[in-house]
């Protein structure tokens, strides 16, 4: 579940990509509790009011601000960068390099998942979770596209050996269903369109055929939302109130009290909220060959590079309730109404215009209908990475 969460939240997966906006600290804002003195001491409210504002909210402002677990998420373009490449490279989910020489139509049904990361590499993998928590700006990020499906027409009769293909893929996954901590949704729009520019033909070994060499480009629109509550740090913030901070000591005497007892606590156990929403507009442009064995199996792979458009928006805090936790000496001198507090940062990050990637698939052939495995490879620079992979059911007539 750890992973899931990591992949949903990091809908969050560019090398040269240039920063929009960024902020470099944690934006807090406090709402202070409205807490009323009564009885003998209610003519210290003013002083009171004061030493609420001046000292214990203003020190627990500085508690948050300074608290090390946020504040390695004060700057995320690392972050935001992996989640715009993650959802260019999800824009390939459930496209149809394995069913390209039907005689009239195509469709296909696929799932799969685009990811950023450091490396491709399983064990460097297994540790992101980790490496996030501890250093908190990472290049890691995903995107997932649940269901897509595409259509595909041979045009062949028009314009010898084209098809042309649209897909379409959406998906709203609502706090409950995957976790009750999760909340996401995707859209995938494109139109495509291939031609064969060297026909198949059967090698020398009978049982082996060539299957050309085709060209392919379109245009793929992909927007992916998440969002997903995130346990950063343990800790709860809490600034303590005394009867000095508002009292003298002749007053505290008076009320049989001691300028150094707590009178109330002011605590604060903040939820923090990662939002992350990808927009990424991609004209691709590959090669793709392939063989075919025994009539049962085909085998792609070929080359390409995407020019790719968009945005990728991330805003990470939260908010919550100040309680007010009085000394039980000192309940009958006060009522409140508990007070708010909110914070966070927000990065912007553009994707890498010119992606590189490398293509390949298995498929197998069951008359009409046909089950592929696609994956795809980028490579991102110096940043990392990113991968897709997926599963496509398809049936041609």
């Amino acid at each position: 579940m750890k992973a899931i969460r990591l992949i949903l939240v990091l809908t969050l997966v560019f090398g040269g990509a240039v920063a929009v906006s960024a902020q470099s600290s944690i934006d807090v804002t406090i709402v202070k509790p409205d807490i009323r003195l009564q009885g003998s001491l209610s003519d210290a409210q003013s002083a009171f009011d004061n030493a609420l504002q001046g000292s214990a909210i203003s020190q627990l402002e500085t508690q948050i601000e300074g608290n090390a677990d946020l504040q390695k998420f004060a700057t995320l373009p690392n972050l935001s960068l992996a989640a715009a490449n993650a959802g260019a490279t999800a824009a390939h989910l459930g496209t149809q390099r394995a069913f390209s020489d039907y005689r009239a139509f195509a469709l296909v049904v696929g799932t799969g998942v685009g990811i950023s990361a450091p490396s491709v590499d399983p064990n460097a993998l297994s540790t992101v979770t980790d490496d996030l928590e501890q250093d908190g700006d990472i290049y890691v990020g995903a995107a997932v596209q649940p269901v897509t499906a595409s259509l595909g027409v041979n045009l062949s009769r028009w314009i010898p050996r084209t098809r042309a293909d649209v897909k379409l893929g959406y998906a709203n996954i609502g706090r409950g269903t995957i976790s009750d901590e999760i909340s996401f949704n995707a859209l995938s729009v494109g139109v495509g369109i291939n031609r064969q520019i060297l026909q198949s033909r059967q090698l020398p070994l009978g049982f082996l055929r060539w299957r050309g060499l085709t060209v392919a480009s379109g245009f793929i629109y992909q927007r992916n939302k998440t969002d997903i509550e995130v346990q950063v740090t343990d800790q709860a913030f809490e600034q303590a109130i005394t009867y000095g901070d508002f009292l003298s000591a002749a007053k505290a005497s008076a009320a049989g009290v001691s300028t150094s007892d707590t009178f109330a606590t002011l605590s604060v156990s903040p939820t923090v909220n990662a939002a992350i929403e990808s927009k990424t507009y991609s004209i691709p442009l590959e090669v793709t060959t392939g063989l075919r064995l025994l009539w049962l199996l085909d085998v792609n792979f070929g080359a390409g590079v995407d020019l790719v458009f968009g945005e990728s928006n991330l805003v990470f805090g939260g908010d919550a309730v100040v309680a007010v936790d009085p000394d039980p000496a000192a309940d009958q001198y006060l009522t409140s109404t508990p007070g708010s507090i909110s914070f966070g940062v927000s990065n912007s990050e553009s994707p890498q215009f010119l992606r590189p990637r490398l293509t390949a698939g298995l498929g197998v052939n069951l008359g009409p209908v046909k089950l592929d495995v696609p994956v795809m490879l980028y490579f991102d620079g110096a940043d990392g990475n990113s991968v897709m992979a997926g599963v496509n059911v398809g049936i041609v007539w």
